[in-house]
Parts: structure tokens; C-alpha cells; sequence
């Protein structure tokens, strides 16, 4: 399990240069409407999570050639989320049937 912070956010976008306000803990509330009501995290932050934690968990996956990942939001991830990660590994077959 791993808590979503601001320092995380921040890390992200001020090395992408990515200022969009919706990742900006001083101006987020500049947006009008803003349905998050604070911070959230960057799209491809989590994809860096889901890697990272693949890596980690290496002895117990089977290294496979290549990945694919399937993404089921609710919300946003914002600061203070948990973040949790479930690996389940589909056969191949099953991977070609699904795509056909």
C-alpha cells in the first residue's frame, strides 16, 4: 500500500514541467467548478506506480515479454489516497480471445 502525497505530485510535474493547476497545491482552486476540491495526481504518475511495484513484486511474477495493463477508476487519485495494487496474471490464450 502506498499514501498518495503533495511531495509526489510535485516531484512529477516540476520534472515534466507539467503546471497544469489541477496538479498546483496554491492555485488549484483558480479553476471554477473544480469537482476534485484539491490536487490530484498525474495521469502517468500512476502508470510509473503500476511499474514500479511490478518491478518490486519480480520474484513473484513471471517476466513476461511485454505488459498490459487494465486501468478501473472511480476517482481521481488525490493526496492522502491509498494506493493499491493487484496483479493478476491472464493466459495468453485468454488475452488473444478477449482481443478478437
Amino acid at each position: 500500500m502506498h499514501t498518495l502525497t503533495q511531495l509526489h505530485i510535485d516531484i512529477a510535474r516540476n520534472a515534466t514541467d507539467d503546471f497544469n493547476l489541477f496538479h498546483d497545491p496554491m492555485r488549484w482552486q483558480r479553476i471554477s467548478c473544480n469537482p476534485f476540491r484539491g490536487t490530484i495526481a498525474l495521469g502517468f504518475q500512476l502508470g510509473l506506480y503500476v511499474e514500479a511495484q511490478i518491478n518490486q513484486s519480480a520474484s513473484a511474477i513471471e517476466q513476461r515479454q511485454y505488459s498490459v495493463y487494465e486501468f478501473t477508476f472511480v476517482n481521481p487519485a488525490k493526496v492522502g489516497d491509498e494506493l493499491n495494487l493487484v496483479v493478476k496474471l491472464m493466459p495468453l490464450s485468454d488475452m488473444l480471445d478477449k482481443n478478437r
